[in-house]
């Protein structure tokens, strides 16, 4: 729901952004997850995760994160963790992403952190715990985030809808965790 109703993934759309993309990107990791969920024996669907999660590192910036929650859930599927085989799999898989997380760090990500313009113009936004009143911009932080998704430029109609949708949310969440299992829940 967040996603339909988030002003500033719509209005981002519209624009040259990587929101879009890294959505897209989600849902295509979510799915390649899915099918070794489902089957975790076979080795089409190993190597369909492993190339998937490494032209999504290379296609989305926070696609690392959406990784490491995909082999969380994995970790928890019954036939992932506890065969011999299978854990190698997971294993592998999970050390070729960060390896190719590793290359576009060293390559793209450092150099662009040194960068004088970027760290004028995100100084603001930087949460160091070394700065002092952290908790409070952190705080602030949150808030300015959680405004942007759910209210936006358009009024706060959006953030009562969500509200008003978040016990069908929980409802779905409890369905779906009795129906695929914890870890599809957690994947999600």
């Amino acid at each position: 729901a967040a996603g339909v109703l988030s002003p500033l993934l719509f209005s981002h759309s519209k624009e040259v952004n990587p929101d879009v993309v890294d959505a897209l990107v989600t849902l295509i990791v979510i799915d390649a997850v899915l099918a070794v969920m489902a089957d975790p024996r076979s080795n089409k669907a190993w190597r369909r995760l492993g190339l998937t999660g490494v032209v999504a590192i290379l296609a989305s910036a926070p696609a690392f994160l959406v990784l490491a929650g995909a082999g969380a859930a994995l970790l928890f599927t019954p036939g992932v963790w506890a065969a011999g085989d299978t854990r190698r799999r997971l294993l592998l898989t999970g050390a070729v992403w960060a390896a190719t997380f590793g290359v576009i760090y060293i390559v793209f990500i450092r150099p662009a952190a040194g960068n004088a313009y970027l760290q004028t113009y995100w100084a603001s936004s930087f949460l160091s715990p070394l700065e002092p009143h952290l908790a409070s911009r952190a705080t602030r932080a949150f808030g300015t985030t959680m405004q942007g998704i759910f209210v936006g430029d358009g009024g706060t109609w959006r953030a009562t809808l969500g509200l008003v949708l978040l016990p069908g949310c929980a409802a779905g969440a409890i369905r779906l965790a009795r129906a695929r299992g914890i870890p599809v829940l957690m994947l999600l």
